[in-house]
């Protein structure tokens, strides 16, 4: 079982707890005034209805697990509407508590401020990460509970197990791409998970399936070695842009990707 640490400077163990489980629960790190603070300061901006519009790329929404209604969850960033939240993402126990796990000086990157209203979704299993190419080279998610993990508000009794009885997570937020997947294969091969090979029937019918597929590629260059050959280079045509605008602004949801196909689809119909 897991055990949280209580101490603001992290001794050996704890750092390599760290690099083995790819997560830390670290408790008082802020007392419980500044805690009831920072609760207080969440109820003030969820009641900031002159922000919350989905038209405001800083808003996050999530589903309720029964109605479907989709519903304001997350300011992403927040330190610019707070200075409490500011005050507390660049406090120095935390860039402290940070710094000692990088083995090096840390500094904030990004924040946001999740409420998880009644009925929300939540977050599945995931690996936080920023696809950046340079920079930066890797990060990690420091998380503060201003909640507690209780029937209440409703976590489950399986997730009051995890989190409080037992003081796990399942965020893997701490690694760069190839330390997670050094860590995920260790972790793997710790559990004797293998590599799953099905029974024949199924393989015949894959190989079947593949052979296909590959008769049917021979047939689709040939085709494409004919129009190479013989049909005149396509126009493009001026107004492109303006006509994906055009039927993205009637539905934004639409991928400019999906209407460029319908629109050459058209053209080509159309062409003499």
């Amino acid at each position: 079982m897991i055990q949280a640490i209580t101490a603001r400077q992290l001794d050996a163990r704890a750092v390599l707890q760290y690099k083995e489980d790819g997560f830390l629960i670290v408790r008082g790190v802020f007392t419980a005034d500044e805690i009831a603070a920072l609760d207080a300061e969440a109820e003030r901006l969820y009641r900031r209805s002159d922000l919350i519009d989905t038209d405001n790329i800083r808003c996050r929404w999530q589903n309720h697990f029964q109605t479907g209604e989709c519903r304001f969850d997350c300011f992403d960033p927040v330190i610019d509407l707070s200075p409490a939240y500011e005050s507390v993402a660049r406090s120095p126990q935390m860039l402290d508590l940070v710094g000692q796990l990088y083995g090096e000086r840390a500094c904030l990157f990004k924040d946001k401020l999740i409420f998880k209203p009644p009925g929300a979704e939540g977050y599945r299993l995931h690996q936080d990460f920023i696809a950046w190419d340079s920079f930066p080279v890797s990060f990690l998610t420091a998380i503060v509970a201003i909640d507690a993990c209780d029937l209440e508000n409703g976590a489950t009794e399986e997730e009051i197990e995890f989190l409080v009885d037992q003081a796990q997570r399942v965020e893997l937020n701490a690694f760069a791409s190839d330390e997670f997947v050094e860590w995920l294969e260790r972790k793997l091969g710790e559990h004797g998970v293998a590599k799953v090979t099905p029974d024949r029937d199924v393989l015949s019918i894959a190989y079947v399936r593949m052979r296909r597929q590959a008769a049917v590629q021979d047939r689709i260059n040939e085709v494409l070695d004919e129009l190479d050959e013989e049909v005149e280079p396509v126009p493009i045509p001026d107004n492109l842009m303006g006509r994906i605008r055009e039927r993205q602004s009637g539905d934004p949801a639409l991928r400019w990707d999906a209407v460029l196909r319908e629109i050459a689809e058209e053209d080509h119909e159309a062409a003499p």
